[in-house]
């Protein structure tokens, strides 16, 4: 028969963790704050024990779960800089597409 483990609360379901566990406050934060200070994009800096891609997919993450679209730019070594959108919309600093026609 099967036991309980564990008693599941609607705090639980919206609390700020990703579905694979990860604690995705501090990218929220970041996001939070970019917003709230009326920026379109950031950028961070990456401790020498950091992964660049581990930190790109959790900053796209936050970024997904605030309903924003995370664009990549280029930046210096050790350091990652983006700009923000909204879903289905283009980054403030994209290329203007041609209309057809």
């Amino acid at each position: 028969m099967p036991s309980l483990d564990k008693v599941i609360m609607e705090t639980d379901l919206t609390s700020s963790r990703s579905p694979g566990g990860m604690d995705l406050a501090p990218y929220l934060d970041i996001l939070d704050k970019i917003r709230e200070d009326s920026g379109v994009g950031g950028e961070v800096s990456l401790a020498s024990d950091e992964s660049q891609r581990t930190e790109k997919r959790r900053l796209s993450v936050a970024a997904k779960q605030r309903g924003l679209k995370l664009t990549w730019r280029k930046s210096q070594q050790g350091r990652l800089r983006f700009v923000l959108s909204g879903q289905g919309a283009p980054p403030p600093d994209g290329r203007k597409r041609r209309k057809a026609g």
